[in-house]
């Protein structure tokens, strides 16, 4: 599916608010496009089937879930290097904990 081609004004509207609160009703998303809800319903249907709209997901707050700050990086490094390499990533990691 070519987006530019596909995707109409509503069908846009539909992914901007969908990407900005994915728990909206389709009552809620079909009022604020100004559809019924079986035509917005058909629309996002549409979208999903066609890998526009891949998945839904939760953003979730790690400090409300007891996580801290986490950092990964990768690093290619000589060997010479690799001790200073891992005092750095200590320091990064644990530290901040």
């Amino acid at each position: 599916m070519a987006i530019d081609k596909d995707l109409d004004r509503l069908d846009r509207e539909i992914l901007r608010l969908i990407a900005v609160d994915a728990s909206l009703s389709l009552q809620e998303i079909a009022t604020q496009v100004g559809l019924t809800p079986t035509p917005c319903w058909k629309r996002i249907r549409r979208m999903e089937q066609e890998g526009v709209i891949q998945r839904r997901i939760a953003v979730l707050d790690p400090t409300k879930i007891g996580l801290g700050v986490s950092v990964f990086f990768q690093s290619c490094v000589r060997f010479r290097f690799w001790r200073n390499t891992l005092r750095i990533t200590y320091t990064a990691f644990w530290k901040r904990r």
